[in-house]
């Protein structure tokens, strides 16, 4: 896991599938579960969010997202 904060907007969530993608200032849209967050209320698209990013076999997954404004 990189234990690095990072910062992006969240991009799209689809609340019935439990998913998203969040667009990060460079790089590539990072996915992400609903449950790497506290809160499924955050999850609003357009919101800013700070996240970590694990490694994963698909590629990286934001992990522990939460909602800053």
């Amino acid at each position: 896991m990189d234990e690095r904060a990072y910062v992006g907007v969240i991009k799209v969530y689809y609340p019935i599938k439990g998913y998203g993608f969040i667009t990060r200032a460079s790089g590539k849209d990072v996915f992400f579960y609903r449950t790497s967050t506290e809160k499924e209320e955050c999850l609003i698209e357009g919101s800013t969010v700070t996240f970590q990013i694990e490694m994963t076999e698909k590629g990286p997954k934001a992990i522990n997202v939460v909602r800053v404004a």
